[in-house]
């Protein structure tokens, strides 16, 4: 198989000859071996291509991405009080029949 112009069957790191190759860089498609791999949200980059990226984009972290805002908060709870409200009424109405 050739991505990229390089062969996966027995690729080697591009900056360590002798190592086997972890994976691809997502953007330049070079193999790395995983000390040259970083992961940024589940893929795989080079270093070279780690730094453009946070020269153009800061890179956030999992965590930060997934924070909830109290409007999230007040909106969940909002919307499980509503349902509990429907079942309550609907029992109160099943019960009377």
């Amino acid at each position: 198989m050739v991505t990229g112009g390089h062969s996966m069957v027995s690729a080697n790191c591009i900056l360590h000859p002798h190592r086997k190759a972890f994976g691809l860089c997502v953007q330049c498609r070079t193999p790395i071996c995983s000390e040259c791999s970083t992961r940024v949200d589940g893929i795989n980059y080079c270093q070279s291509c780690l730094c453009g990226l946070s020269r153009t984009q800061p890179i956030q972290s999992l965590s930060s991405s997934r924070q909830f805002s109290l409007s999230n908060i007040l909106l969940i709870l909002g919307g499980g009080l509503l349902i509990w409200g429907t079942l309550y009424l609907l029992g109160n109405i099943w019960i009377r029949l």
